[in-house]
């Protein structure tokens, strides 16, 4: 759902602006999401191939939410964009705290980090869909 309003958000901001091409911290995000799912998926201990394109296939998709959303705080900073990169930020760190939990290591530090973070991002994402609402009111 996440990655679908990005998506959508990219899409609205192309069609006002064009990409400051000239930034290139999106590709040090880029860089870095994908050494870190690279770096999990080897730690990771999976019971068969489906587990692992599972994980594989949702380590992509928090690496393009990850761009995504960077792309956009850097490009146009606002109080959306704001909300939306640390509603992302925390979902990844929610879904590392997981997976450490689960595959790794099941430890009470790990459960707390993947239940704060959760959590807190579901605050940030209720706010960046107000503050969508309201800065559509604005346009029109």
């Amino acid at each position: 759902i996440v990655l679908g309003f990005l998506i959508q958000d990219i899409f609205n901001f192309l069609k006002r602006k064009s990409i400051n091409k000239s930034d290139m911290s999106f590709l040090i995000i880029l860089f870095f999401l994908i050494y870190l799912m690279i770096s999990l998926l080897n730690v990771l201990e999976t019971k068969s191939n489906e587990e692992f394109v599972y994980f594989l296939f949702f380590g992509v998709e928090l690496v393009l939410m990850g761009v995504f959303a960077t792309l956009l705080y850097v490009n146009e900073s606002s109080r959306v964009n704001f909300f939306l990169i640390i509603t992302v930020s925390l979902f990844i760190i929610s879904d590392i705290f997981f997976i450490l939990n689960k595959n790794l290591f099941p430890l009470l530090v790990f459960k707390l980090g993947n239940v704060s973070s959760q959590i807190i991002s579901y605050y940030f994402y209720t706010r960046y869909f107000i503050e969508k609402q309201n800065q559509l009111k604005q346009l029109k």
